[in-house]
């Protein structure tokens, strides 16, 4: 199972991000003097240069071209519809909406690809963490996990105790406070996703 939780987008502007840092890094490159064991040395940057490149910004123009296809262009004049029957009083105010749909579409995914992961036994644990305040234990993790893994072997073939429970800290359902697992603020808004979107059906594991 997979334990790191991010929309696709992200994994195309990181990718998009070392193109465009390409030649700083290639300089860096060129500067080094010495690897070993301690670390990486390189010889000091001249000043005039190291000052262009802290004013060095990714264009804009750059970023819209990522990941860019049809049915992209085809949300965007739907939502340039949209944002056309909306009164701002200011540019602020515009973009402060637009970053406010970024972000919860951003969340929403997120919960939809941690919707399609998530073990039953483990959202089990989530809505018991969420009913009390002191969290869960590590012995009642431990506990679901044996008896999930006896009652479906083949299922759980491959899942190790340690992915079971870093799935739910990764993803950001659980924080661990010393020998506890309580559910973090991310992981109630999970639950409640589910519940308005009609998505808790008994999941399998």
């Amino acid at each position: 199972m997979e334990h790191l939780i991010w929309p696709g987008a992200f994994v195309a502007i990181g990718l998009f991000a070392i193109w465009i840092l390409r030649h700083p890094l290639g300089r860096l490159v060129d500067r080094i003097t010495q690897i070993d064991k301690t670390g990486i040395r390189a010889a000091a940057q001249d000043a005039a240069t190291a000052k262009i490149e802290q004013k060095q910004m990714i264009p804009s123009r750059d970023l819209m071209e990522v990941a860019f296809n049809p049915v992209i262009k085809d949300q965007e004049a739907l939502l340039k519809n949209y944002l056309a029957n909306i009164q701002f009083d200011s540019q602020e105010e515009r973009e402060a909406l637009l970053l406010r749909t970024l972000a919860r579409s951003q969340v929403y995914a997120q919960f939809d690809r941690i919707g399609m992961l998530i073990y039953g036994s483990q959202l089990e644990l989530l809505v018991e963490a969420s009913s009390r305040l002191t969290g869960i234990d590590e012995k009642t993790v431990r506990e679901k996990f044996d008896q999930v893994k006896a009652a479906d072997p083949i299922f759980h073939e491959q899942t190790t105790l340690d992915s079971y429970r870093g799935f739910l800290v990764n993803s950001n359902l659980f924080v661990v406070e010393g020998d506890r697992l309580k559910i973090t603020p991310f992981g109630k808004e999970f639950l409640k996703f589910l519940v308005d979107n009609g998505l808790t059906h008994r999941r399998r594991g």
